[in-house]
């Protein structure tokens, strides 16, 4: 088995009317069948710009398209339940907990669709695709953490 849990929520303010701004806070809990003893909790902060494609197509449409991208600080706890030790001999498993905290960036571009319902919100599909770097050589990390992603979005004003 392998899941992947997501929740975020995303806060946008409207620059032009083909722009807008957006900040995007998400927590995502990572779980697979491979390394079962293993968790990884992802706390990604994005800030970045979406850029809304209708002036190009018909202005009656009752949706929106939009491409955009954007840059992120991750912070990141890794768990591992048993720990493996290695010398010159032999591979020996050891029950006992590892955990860190790593920090890094990222980057993404984003591309999506939001259907208007009526004045009290939308609904809205999204695909990003972000390239992420946790930790760093020296101290050890956990490379790109990033990778293609497909969103729902449901909107509400305030």
């Amino acid at each position: 088995y392998s899941y992947r849990f997501n929740a975020g929520i995303e806060g946008m303010c409207a620059y032009s009317n083909t722009t807008a701004y957006f900040v995007e806070i998400t927590c995502r809990y990572n779980k697979n069948s491979i390394f079962s003893d293993t968790d990884l909790f992802i706390f990604p902060v994005y800030f970045g710009i979406k850029y809304y494609l209708n002036h190009f197509l018909d202005k009656d449409l009752d949706v929106k398209f939009y491409t955009g991208a954007g840059a992120g600080y991750y912070f990141v706890y890794f768990r591992k339940k048993s720990i493996l030790f290695y010398d010159a001999e032999r591979i020996e498993e050891k029950e006992g907990e590892y955990s860190r905290n790593y920090h890094g960036y990222g980057i993404k571009v984003i591309s999506g669709i939001e259907w208007y319902i009526d004045k009290q919100g939308n609904i809205g599909l999204e695909i990003d695709f972000d390239i992420t770097r946790v930790g760093n050589a020296k101290t050890g990390g956990l490379g790109n953490i990033g990778g293609l992603s497909i969103k729902m979005l449901i909107a509400f004003p305030i």
